[in-house]
This record gives C-alpha cells, structure tokens and sequence, in this order.
C-alpha cells in the first residue's frame, strides 16, 4: 500500500468549502510503501505523518511549512517496522511515536511468540525538531488493537488485545520519557471466578474524559467500558456499554470534554452500519444511535 495525501483546495471560507477537496497525489516526492500510517501536528503548526511496514521499516515526513502543500522527503527511523504505528502529543508538544509488531505466528510457545512481537517507542528530543532519540521497547507482549492515552498528568498509558483477547495495559511510571513498567498487566479484575469482570476483546480505544480520567472500550460478545476511579488513578471493575455488535471502535472528544464513541459493525451480517454514541454529561451517556454507511 503506497502512502497518498489529500488536502482542502482553499481555505475554509464558508460550510460549501467542506467538500471542495483535491484528488490524491504522493505525499513528498514518490509513494512510501506503507502498512499503518499516522498523523499528528507538531507545536508549531506543521503536520508530520509516519508509516511502518512489517517488511521496509519506519520512515517520517513533514510539512515545510504550516498549512502547506509541500512535503519534505521521507526520513528513516532505523531498522525497526511494525504493523502498527500511531503518535501522540505530550503536553510540551513534542511527538512520541508507538508501533506494534504482530507477533511471527509460527512460534511453538507463548515465550517464542513474545520475543517476535513487539512494542516500540520513540520521541522527539525537542519541540518541532528534527532530532530524534532511539528506539525503546516497551515490554513483551504479543497482541494488536494498540492504543495510547495520555494521563492528566502528562504520563502515557498504553494497551492492546493480547494474544488470548485478554486487554492489557503498561504505563509510564515517571516524568522522564524512557520511564515506563516492565510488564503488561490485565486491564480486568483478577479474580477467576469474576467471569463478568473479565471480559475479552477483539478491539479496543482510549479516551480522557472532561474530568481527567481516561476511559477504555472494548469490543468483544458484547461492549464494555472501563474508566479510572480518579485523573491518573486505577482502574475498577468493568461496565456494559451496549448490545451493539461491532468489529472496531474509535473514539473522540468533543470540545467541551466530552466523549464520542463510534463503532463499525461486520459487513459480513448484513449492511454495514456506523454505531454512535455520546456523553451528554460527564459520566451519563445516550443511547446507541444506527446509521447505514
């Protein structure tokens, strides 16, 4: 899959300008061949995209300027590729790359399958620069569904669906940007026989809600949602969130601190649908709204 960009032809200027859009062309000089992709907007202004592929790496292109149709050259980031990639903006507006490599399936042991799987991070060393510190990995952990929060308090929380569909989670335990817990933990209660409270995954997001508290949903037999009992706090038991089938979530913020969730259901059953729904207070939510796509 080839990296394309598109972009508004003008300058937003009236509600017509929203679907007055160019076609697709390369983003920098020629297509990246690519297996993820992500975008974030560095402090300044410009937006800077990265792509891995399982088989060619990690590379990284930016805007020359802030609202500009000019790209610089893709740059590469080592050795390391993924399957995944996403980015995230710390509260001093530097860029913190996360990948996640799936693991080699043809591994005979949880162990070997661990080794193969990865989940790896780098960041900027300043502010919209170009310097760019060294690939650290974050545990063993073999999974997908990769997702990173951001605590109230500036520290990373990251998860996944591991391997046995089990949501697992490691957080950054200090201010410093390598510090970070060594294990992923079950984002569950732990107790056997609390079956409910232990629900699987196919899928997961993460959200921070207008009080500071992150907020995880999962998709699995049913949904369920899980929110921290304080801003940068732990996590209690797990809560339904709907009868709603769906095979992907997502969710968003609106600019009142409120969140929207969105599902997809399977195509598969029937006409693909788009699931909606949203806090009307924090903590009080409305009810699923359908939609066909």
């Amino acid at each position: 899959m080839d990296t394309y960009c598109n972009r508004r032809e003008t300058p937003l200027a009236s509600d017509d300008d929203v679907s007055d859009w160019e076609g697709w062309r390369p983003l920098a000089e020629a297509p990246r061949p690519a297996e993820s992709v992500a975008v974030a907007s560095n402090g300044d202004g410009r937006l800077e995209v990265f792509v891995t592929d399982p088989e060619a790496g990690t590379f990284h292109a930016r805007q020359t300027s802030r609202n500009s149709a000019a790209w610089s050259d893709w740059n590469r980031r080592g050795d390391q590729m993924g399957d995944e990639i996403l980015v995230k903006r710390r509260r001093d507006e530097r860029l913190h790359v996360f990948f996640l490599r799936y693991a080699d399936q043809t591994g005979s042991t949880k162990a070997e399958r661990e080794l193969t799987a990865r989940v790896h991070h780098f960041w900027q060393l300043d502010r919209d620069g170009e310097a760019w510190g060294d690939w650290h990995r974050r545990g063993r952990v073999a999974g997908h569904s990769l997702a990173v929060g951001n605590n109230e308090d500036g520290r990373f929380e990251a998860f996944l669906v591991r391997e046995d569909d089990m949501p697992v989670h490691l957080r950054q335990t200090g201010y410093e940007d390598a510090d970070w817990d060594e294990t992923w933990d079950e984002l569950s209660h732990k107790e056997d026989f609390e079956v409910f409270h232990r629900p699987k995954a196919k899928s997961m997001a993460v959200g921070r809600d207008a009080t500071g508290r992150l907020s995880v949903f999962i998709t699995g037999r049913r949904l369920h949602r899980l929110t921290q009992t304080s801003p940068n706090g732990d996590w209690p038991l797990w809560e339904k969130f709907g009868n709603v089938r769906c095979f992907s979530l997502d969710v968003a913020r609106t600019t009142d601190g409120r969140l929207v969730v969105f599902g997809i259901e399977d195509a598969t059953k029937g006409d693909p649908k788009m699931h909606q729904r949203w806090e009307k207070t924090t903590g009080r939510w409305s009810k699923w709204w359908t939609r066909k796509i």
